[in-house]
This record gives structure tokens, sequence and C-alpha cells, in this order.
């Protein structure tokens, strides 16, 4: 809406932003938007990921093949985490967005191997259910911090 002049003032992660003026990804259509200016960070985005411990997963490499819930469409999750997964040769059966809550219970019940977030720790829908169930927090390796585009 900045570049198209029908808003003066806009709100992103740090990641989308940087997607946006690269014009790398799928949602820019190839297109470079480079008419905005970042003026200052709101909070970290960081990416967490979970998974139940009884899933037995507890590396990146074994989300391939996994379904894995990731926040609503058009959030950071769900535009960035498709091609930062591809970009390390994981690639999930399915990636599902939807409401941090209703992905963390689907998850709890099987439907979902993991789940994975970007935003600021600790993020609070996580937060809540680390205190009754046991979660593994699933982290980069070194090679696959250096290989990751973010």
């Amino acid at each position: 809406m900045i570049d198209e002049n029908a808003a003066q003032l806009g709100l992103t992660t740090s990641v989308v932003a940087h997607e946006a003026g690269f014009g790398g990804e799928s949602w820019t259509a190839g297109s470079c938007i480079s008419s905005f200016r970042a003026l200052f960070p709101v909070f970290p985005s960081i990416l967490q990921i979970v998974s139940p411990r009884r899933t037995g997963i507890t590396t990146l490499a074994e989300l391939s093949a996994q379904d894995i819930g990731v926040e609503p469409s058009g959030s950071s999750s769900a535009t960035v985490l498709p091609s930062l997964f591809r970009s390390l040769g994981i690639i999930p059966r399915n990636i599902v967005s939807g409401d941090y809550s209703d992905q963390l219970h689907d998850m709890l019940t099987g439907k979902l191997a993991a789940c994975a977030f970007i935003g600021a720790p600790p993020v609070p829908a996580i937060f809540s259910i680390a205190m009754g169930q046991k979660l593994s927090l699933i982290g980069f390796s070194s090679a696959e911090a250096q290989q990751s585009p973010i």
C-alpha cells in the first residue's frame, strides 16, 4: 500500500520488509518494493519451533515429511517459513496456517507434528501449553544456521 501511495505508514516484521525490498519471494511477484524505509524495530522476532516430546522430533531435518502448523496466512511464519525450510532441504508434508491456539491444540492431539511461530519471545500460546506439556524446542544446528537465508 505504501508503494502504491495508498498508505503513509505500515507495520511489518524485518524479515517481510527484507523480502519486499529484494522481491525474491512468490508473494512479491518478482517486484522489488523499495519505496519504504524502516524506522525502528518494535520488538525482536524469534523463530520458535516446538514439538511434543512423544514425537521424537528434536532436529529441523526431522520436520521433513511432517505436518507443521504456522501462524495465520499473511503472517511472518506463513510467509517466511516455506522458503526457509526449502533452503535447508526440509520438505514438510504440509504447512498448515491458522490461529496459534488452534495450531497448538492440533499439535497436542497429533494432527500436527510441530508448530513454528515467529514472534516476540516467549509466544504466549507456547508458554501457556509448555507449563503442562513436555515439549521439545527445535533449534538450528551450526551448519543449518550458516545456510539459513534469515
